[in-house]
């Protein structure tokens, strides 16, 4: 059976998304209220909402009904990563099974979108980090940390981290290093590794597809890539693709933004597909 996407946006996040995707593929809904209705009359393929100052106002936090619409699929944030929006996200990456999220004005959602609509949308190593590392770190930066998590998804440079965060690239380094946190190098480095050890030991990719995904594209990029990881992240793509790497990194992550509440670490299973509804990481 054909499922649609659902969307709250607001104008430029509407107008974004149905350059898109075709029209039959998306309902646009004008209020929340009007989401909630449509998705109790239709079982969705996915939902995207947007947490922005482009909004108009509601309350903090998911509405009730959309969190338990959305525990069977994906829900795509997209976000100006405000403060406001920032705590909202961070509530979300606890209540809901599969979150992904779009920084507006950086390009980032036809990456998701397209991800979104694929058979099996694939849980992201982002709902881990922000819940590990977003909620940890200091308010000031963490704006930052959020944003850093989601444009290193793929590789990313210190000037489109400070753009992002609309400050110059000296406001960055002083934002971090005044509060004894990595410098925005390390920061962009370690969480992309974090991302390519979720891709390979928890996702079960290849190499090749990890390097893909990453923004190494050229060929030889698995091998580039596999540099990058071996010197920020102390092991190889091939090591990689045992799932204990991912949460040793991410201790790791933990412990130097200065936390102490570890991982709590479940049973995995292994997947050969790429339904990952069966695992429970919160």
């Amino acid at each position: 059976m054909f499922r649609r996407l659902f969307a709250h946006l607001s104008p430029a996040g509407e107008a974004e998304v149905r350059g898109l995707l075709a029209p039959q593929a998306v309902v646009f809904c004008r209020t929340d209220t009007e989401l909630l209705l449509n998705l109790r009359r239709e079982h969705a393929s996915g939902i995207i909402w947007e947490l922005s100052r482009d909004m108009p106002p509601r309350r903090p936090g998911l509405p009730r009904e959309l969190i338990t619409a959305v525990q069977e699929v994906p829900l795509l944030i997209r976000t100006d990563a405000s403060r406001p929006a920032l705590r909202d996200i961070v509530a979300a990456s606890r209540q809901v099974q599969n979150l992904r999220v779009a920084l507006a004005k950086f390009g980032d959602m036809p990456f998701q979108v397209a991800r979104l609509t694929t058979q099996q949308p694939e849980r992201d190593a982002e709902q881990v980090m922000i819940d590990r590392l977003a909620s940890l770190a200091p308010d000031p930066i963490a704006q930052i940390v959020l944003i850093a998590i989601t444009i290193a998804k793929r590789r990313a440079t210190v000037a489109e981290l400070a753009q992002a965060c609309q400050c110059s690239r000296g406001k960055l380094h002083y934002r971090l290093q005044c509060l004894r946190a990595f410098n925005p190098r390390n920061v962009l480095a370690e969480f992309t590794t974090l991302h390519v050890a979720w891709r390979r030991g928890i996702l079960g990719w290849t190499s090749k597809k990890t390097a893909v995904e990453t923004g190494y594209r050229a060929p030889g990029g698995a091998t580039a890539l596999d540099h990058f990881v071996r010197y920020n992240g102390g092991a190889s793509l091939r090591e990689m693709a045992d799932p204990e790497y991912f949460w040793t990194l991410i201790d790791r992550s933990v412990s130097r933004l200065g936390g102490t509440n570890y991982l709590r670490r479940t049973s995995f299973i292994r997947h050969s597909d790429t339904n990952l509804n069966a695992m429970n990481i919160l």
